[in-house]
């Protein structure tokens, strides 16, 4: 059985971090990038029993590089869907058969979709908003608000009581 260096060790919790747990992707980074060569059954090991803590500590130290490095693959698919887009798109006005024309028209929705979900996903892995919403409240909730400690003597504000009353509707000929 060989054995590691503890720099070999952290490198390879790294590179499994980076491959979002897959031990053969991680085995595999640490050999294209020419680092010692560990098998993917021992990363797995180490993720599981070995260095469990060490793999949770790195996962969340390195959360930031890997949203980061998803988000722009997440970019370079929505450039590809959008290049696809415009190919179909083109091929729909180039006047090809029914059928055909057709066919592209499915390629552009699909592609549009799926730029729309990669474009939603990295506005997430970037902690941008994915949605507006609507957040119109009435006078009470506003005044309501107003009245948190934090506003005390900035601003005065007193709801009336409202009057009770009752009023008779007059025919226009009583006017």
């Amino acid at each position: 059985m060989k054995h590691y260096t503890e720099e070999e060790i952290e490198r390879g919790l790294q590179a499994l971090v980076l491959s979002s747990g897959n031990h053969r992707r991680a085995s595999e980074l640490l050999r294209d990038a020419g680092y010692t060569a560990i098998p993917s059954g021992t990363v797995r090991e180490w993720r599981r029993r070995t260095h469990m803590t060490r793999y949770a500590e790195l996962q969340e130290q390195l959360r930031p590089e890997l949203n980061a490095r998803i988000a722009e693959d997440h970019d370079r698919q929505v450039q590809a869907y959008t290049a696809l887009q415009e190919e179909a798109l083109e091929k729909a006005r180039e006047g090809l058969p029914e059928a055909k024309a057709g066919e592209a028209a499915n390629v552009f929705k699909s592609a549009a979709i799926a730029a729309g979900i990669n474009t939603e996903k990295t506005q997430l892995r970037r902690g941008e908003p994915t949605e507006i919403r609507d957040t119109a409240v009435g006078i009470e909730d506003i005044i309501e608000r107003l009245r948190h400690p934090k506003f005390a003597g900035v601003l005065r504000a007193t709801v009336l009581p409202a009057i009770e009353s009752t009023a008779t509707e007059r025919d226009d000929e009583a006017r």
